[in-house]
């Protein structure tokens, strides 16, 4: 990342605030987004989540705040490719569309939980494309009816 990178582009490249990455070597092929499913059960604050995922860059991220987000265990890509199964609920969530469900605020804007107390609290890895700034935990999602 250049010198006087905006966070927002930081972010964007899945870098932490405050971390330079060569990004010449870095892949251009599409990675196909796998959900991170969580290992333990889920724990955190609630709140009602009302937005959008989408698959950027190989990572299921919330469409609005660019958070990288964890399902819990089950949760499984579509045989399409084009969203979520959610097992708990029994929906499939397509990427994109409007969905309603449980979130926990896990990190916000590089505060809260450290990555590294995520990775093991939660039993998880987050891959390094993925966005460190912002991590939710999303559960028992329902497709919003238009």
């Amino acid at each position: 990342m250049e010198r006087g990178a905006s966070r927002d582009q930081e972010q964007e490249n899945g870098c932490d605030a405050g971390h330079r990455h060569a990004l010449a070597g870095r892949a251009t092929a599409m990675t196909e987004a796998q959900p991170i499913t969580i290992d333990s059960n889920g724990f955190g604050g609630e709140a009602q989540f009302h937005g959008s995922i989408a698959a950027i860059d190989g990572c299921i991220v919330t469409r609005n705040g660019n958070s990288t987000v964890l399902f819990d265990r089950g949760v499984t890509l579509l045989p399409t490719g084009d969203g979520v199964f959610d097992p708990a609920t029994g929906n499939s969530i397509r990427f994109g569309a409007r969905i309603t469900g449980g979130a926990a605020i896990l990190r916000d804007a590089g505060r809260g939980w450290s990555i590294r107390e995520i990775e093991r609290f939660y039993g998880v890895t987050i891959p390094p494309a993925c966005p460190k700034h912002d991590v939710t935990r999303l559960h028992h999602l329902e497709p919003v009816q238009e």
